[in-house]
């Protein structure tokens, strides 16, 4: 995104990305930025199907929205990786382990998808 629009509009998108975000997660979630242009969204209430309910809305919602600023206009996907405590790991280290390599399995499958893990750490 940055090479192709810029840092400015990139960190629109970012922005954008996180607002419409939390306004598709349960007000109970919480969501933060992870390293540069992840992001991590805590659901203390939620199991896998919830979960997956969450996510599959998530990747819905970004893939239909425009992002446009300055002038400029993009349509973007994301990728989406899971787990859930403690079926994948007892810890935070371990869950987020699990996490990604969900989200490197979404992506190899081809991006633009929500992928639960399926296996411990």
């Amino acid at each position: 995104m940055n090479n192709s629009y810029g840092h400015l509009f990139g960190d629109f998108v970012l922005t954008k990305l996180g607002t419409l975000t939390t306004q598709t997660i349960w007000a109970t979630d919480c969501i933060y930025r992870y390293g540069g242009e992840e992001l991590c969204i805590i659901m203390p209430e939620s199991g896998e199907i919830e979960a997956e309910f969450v996510a599959n809305r998530i990747v819905d919602t970004i893939r239909n929205h425009q992002f446009d600023c300055d002038g400029m206009s993009a349509k973007i996907t994301v990728s989406i990786g899971g787990a859930v405590y403690p079926k994948h790991s007892k810890d935070k280290t371990g869950l987020i382990k699990c996490a990604d390599k969900a989200l490197y399995q979404a992506k190899e499958m081809g991006k633009d998808r929500f992928i639960l893990s399926s296996k411990t750490p």
